[in-house]
């Protein structure tokens, strides 16, 4: 599963700025820059930002992150065991239950 605009959905932790976009520049205010409220393509904090937002999700569904690989995170109730591997924005959700394997990607 490909997490589709997963570098824009996490938060900056510190402000950054950046020049305005070709095409946008109002007049009279070209020295103007524009605040970033979110994570962008490009930005060097958007992987680790994603990545944030990513555990938090995964500690919220009461996954456990594997201590042998930090890409695998597994959730083993009583019934029904799932697995997931994630690799940037690209996951593998495993397990015997589809519907486990759904619930997990309307979460993400």
């Amino acid at each position: 599963m490909d997490v589709i605009t997963a570098f824009v959905r996490g938060y900056l932790d510190k402000k950054n700025c950046k020049a305005q976009l070709e095409g946008f520049v109002e007049l009279n205010k070209s020295d103007y820059v524009c605040l970033l409220q979110k994570s962008l393509y490009g930005l060097k904090q958007s992987p680790g930002q994603w990545n944030i937002k990513f555990v938090r999700c995964m500690k919220s569904m009461k996954f456990v992150k594997s201590s042998c690989d930090h890409c695998l995170y597994y959730k083993d109730p009583s019934f029904v065991r799932v697995s997931l591997l994630l690799y940037v924005d690209d996951m593998l959700i495993i397990s015997p239950s589809l519907k486990s394997i759904v619930h997990v990607q309307m979460f993400v």
